[in-house]
């Protein structure tokens, strides 16, 4: 049975009107009932792990950790780090480099060989 509170026939078009309102303004992927953000305390518990059970991920992997696997799997990629960072929503690009520096020397290799490849064409 559901908690949703369904807005009576007057409060309808206001409701419908604060739902768009919310969805514009936070442009969320995985959004509350509200489409406000999800409490960060409920993410985890009530969300992710049950979709995570379902896919039959590890029991010790969180939402961060999927996090971090984007941030590797788009610098390997080569994906320039200040993009990297915009999409973590680090305030500063050295935020996202001094956490993922584990990475940079494949990135330099990768780097390193196209300049070759340039260069020797």
């Amino acid at each position: 049975m559901s908690n949703r509170v369904k807005p009576s026939r007057e409060n309808r078009k206001e409701y419908t009107k604060e739902i768009l309102a919310n969805h514009k303004k936070y442009n969320l992927v995985f959004p509350s009932a509200d489409f406000t953000p999800i409490k960060s305390d409920k993410l985890a518990s009530r969300y992710f792990r049950p979709i995570a059970d379902l896919c039959g991920l590890d029991k010790s992997l969180g939402p961060y950790c999927l996090r971090h696997t984007m941030a590797t799997i788009l610098l390997q990629a080569n994906v320039n780090a200040k993009i990297v960072s915009e999409r973590l929503g680090h305030s500063s690009i050295t935020i996202s480099l001094d956490t993922y520096s584990h990475v940079l020397p494949t990135i330099q290799e990768i780097a390193v060989d196209k300049l070759s490849e340039l260069l020797y064409l």
